[in-house]
This record gives C-alpha cells, sequence and structure tokens, in this order.
C-alpha cells in the first residue's frame, strides 16, 4: 500500500504480510498526487476474491459511506457520501430518503428526523431517523 499526502513530495510505503506487523518506509517518485492505492497478493485458494464482481462488492459493503471517493478501474463505487458530515442547509430531502432507504432496508419512509452537530466542547455529528412503524 502506498499513501501520500497533499502537503508531501514523499509518499509512504506500507508492506504486511497479514500477520498484522507492518513494514513501513518513504517512496518517491509516485505518480499520483495524494490518495492511497492498495495492491494485493492473494494466496492460490483465495484468488476468487480476486475477481471484479468479487472486489467490487466487498469494497461497496464496507466503504458506503467513507467521506472520501474510492475508485476501481477509474469509476467511483461509494458516490453515497457520510451525509451527517455535512451541513444540514446542503443536504436535500432525496438524499436524506436515499440514506434511509439504503440503512433501513425499506422502502416504508421515516416519520421525522434530527440532523445535529455541535462542535463545543466535543465534536458531534449525528444522523438520526425515527421510523414510521414501530
Amino acid at each position: 500500500m502506498i499513501t501520500k499526502s497533499d502537503a508531501s513530495k514523499k509518499a509512504v510505503r506500507w508492506i504486511s504480510d497479514g500477520s498484522g506487523e507492518f513494514d513501513v518506509f518513504e517512496v518517491e517518485g509516485v505518480k499520483f498526487s495524494r490518495g492511497t492505492q492498495i495492491k494485493l497478493t492473494l494466496t492460490p485458494e483465495c484468488r476468487n476474491f480476486s475477481q471484479p464482481r468479487e472486489v467490487e462488492a466487498i469494497l461497496k459493503k464496507f466503504s458506503l459511506f467513507i467521506s472520501y471517493p474510492i475508485k476501481l478501474n477509474g469509476e467511483i463505487i461509494n458516490p453515497m457520501q457520510a451525509i451527517w458530515y455535512r451541513d444540514k442547509r446542503e443536504v436535500t430531502d432525496e438524499e436524506y430518503e436515499k440514506f434511509y432507504e439504503n440503512i433501513a432496508k425499506t422502502k416504508i419512509p421515516y416519520k421525522f428526523r434530527l440532523h445535529y452537530q455541535t462542535d463545543v466542547p466535543l465534536s458531534i455529528k449525528a444522523l438520526l431517523y425515527f421510523p414510521s412503524t414501530s
């Protein structure tokens, strides 16, 4: 895995054999300006996880509301952003409804919602839905 920040000219490479230990060192000559590039080497018995549909399904399942775009073969696979991080004045009713449908796994509309943000003394961002049925 290679990670690079906008603020640095050097990138960091992380290498692991899956045991939980990492070797970390700086690298130069990375072609992207910022982000993370992940390359996996799979054992023969795990090759089915490298199939494009399987990779996409796993990424969609575990990266659905990550605030940063995740690209697979140049295509963004996590288009739904974490709307609780956005200002509630910027979120449309349609976005709230789609988000609720995705989380609740239902087309039944919610009764009402609370989108709450505070920064003092703690930074808290929350989105609470109340279902229309019990």
